[in-house]
């Protein structure tokens, strides 16, 4: 039987200006400026045709609580609004502007 490969368990750290927008999300646990910049941007350009929670943290590799914050950010900038609430999994859709 062949020897396995050691592995370490220490993580290296990461400093905050070496990580991506959505590593730095996910470190900070909040929604930054830039990802929710992102997420209004891909609204306005209408790939979406409804948004949920699951979908924003799928796109962009962050967590469920970080896109319940984005979609409660653009709600409130009035980007998006609630079709229908649910307590696990609210949809959301962009407002047409004419």
């Amino acid at each position: 039987m062949g020897k396995r490969k050691q592995t370490s368990s220490k993580e290296t750290y990461v400093s905050k200006s070496d990580r991506s927008i959505t590593k730095q999300a996910l470190y900070d646990s909040h929604a930054t400026e830039e990802l929710v910049d992102r997420v209004r941007r891909d609204v306005r350009r209408g790939q979406y045709s409804y948004l949920t929670p699951y979908l924003v943290s799928e796109k962009y590799s962050i967590s469920l609580s970080t896109a319940k914050k984005i979609l409660r950010e653009l709600v409130n900038d009035g980007m998006i609004e609630l079709f229908s609430p649910g307590r696990r999994s609210p949809v959301y859709v962009p407002i047409r502007r004419r």
